[in-house]
């Protein structure tokens, strides 16, 4: 469901807020300044940061949840799948990635248990893509976490990591030559390739 347009606004300003300095480092009147609202208009909707912090989670998460749904949605073959859940895994803003990856720095001590329930149904649509390839004879027997795992830090680290993959092409010497820059298609399908070597079925 879209959120009206005085929320929106205050999720938006606040996302940038909590990926550079985290929770913690976060104040109100910092989030006040950044979204050009008053006080009392932010406590209208929120009743306060960390209300604030789960909605950002909850809409982040919620959206990030649908698109992968309907990615994968009416694929007959997991190997498909696999790649749709790569290819919106890799459209993601970087803001949000680096969101999270604070947070995860972080130990996750804020994360609340709505955005911890949407993790886990983030993370099901994987397994449960891979579960269907492992009943199908498709996959072999892994331990799908291990797949998840390799997945995001691969893709977060892709969006992240673009400026300082930029310097490091730019810098002379054979390494920065043996590294080309990808584009967002072939990296898909490279992380794809790679990931098949791992689950396909040799029998």
């Amino acid at each position: 469901m879209d959120l009206p347009t005085t929320q929106m606004r205050i999720i938006e300003s606040a996302i940038p807020l909590f990926a550079r300095y985290g929770y913690e480092g976060v104040s109100v009147d910092a989030i006040v300044k950044a979204t050009g609202i008053n006080k009392a208009t932010l406590y209208y909707h929120y009743s306060g940061k960390q209300a604030l912090f789960e909605a950002v989670l909850h809409d982040r998460f919620t959206a990030l949840i649908a698109k992968l749904e309907a990615a994968v949605a009416g694929d007959e073959r997991p190997e498909t799948a696999l790649l749709r859940y790569i290819e919106v895994m890799l459209r993601r803003k970087r803001v949000e990635v680096e969101l999270m990856s604070r947070e995860l720095l972080g130990g996750g001590q804020n994360i609340p248990a709505d955005a911890l329930a949407l993790m886990h149904r983030l993370a099901g649509i994987l397994v449960n893509i891979i579960q269907d390839g492992i009943r199908r004879g498709r996959f072999r027997e892994v331990d799908p976490f291990m797949i998840l795992n390799v997945l995001i830090g691969a893709t977060n680290n892709y969006i992240i990591g673009k400026p300082l993959r930029r310097k490091f092409l730019d810098q002379k010497g054979d390494m920065a030559h043996k590294c080309p820059e990808y584009d967002d298609e072939t990296y898909a399908k490279t992380l794809h390739s790679m990931l098949l070597s791992i689950l396909e079925n040799d029998k």
